[in-house]
């Protein structure tokens, strides 16, 4: 999936990417 992908790649550079998990998971209308 995309999602995973970007999170891997956020991984690997070490950037917080909490706000974007927080995005993801109530997905604003």
């Amino acid at each position: 999936p995309f999602s995973q992908r970007v999170l891997l790649t956020l991984e690997e550079k070490k950037l917080p990417y909490d706000l974007k998990l927080i995005d993801l998971s109530r997905k604003p209308d």
